[in-house]
């Protein structure tokens, strides 16, 4: 896996979780996907240790013997 720079543009943050830009939209419109803070009017920023913590928040682990 390729290192995270510390904070990600929309399209970077897009990137990293495999997602399009229209589905991270939509996540900010309804409060969800990771935690992001806007800069400005247009500018929409995510830090990674948010994105990391967001992929962590879904993580299942696997069961032996299930």
């Amino acid at each position: 896996m390729q290192e995270i720079p510390k904070n990600l543009n929309e399209k970077q943050m897009c990137e990293a979780l495999g997602i399009s830009p229209k589905t991270a939209q939509s996540w900010r419109h309804n409060g969800r996907g990771p935690a992001w803070y806007r800069l400005g009017k247009r500018l929409v920023r995510y830090r990674a240790e948010d994105v990391t913590a967001f992929l962590d928040g879904g993580r299942i682990e696997a069961v032996p013997g299930r």
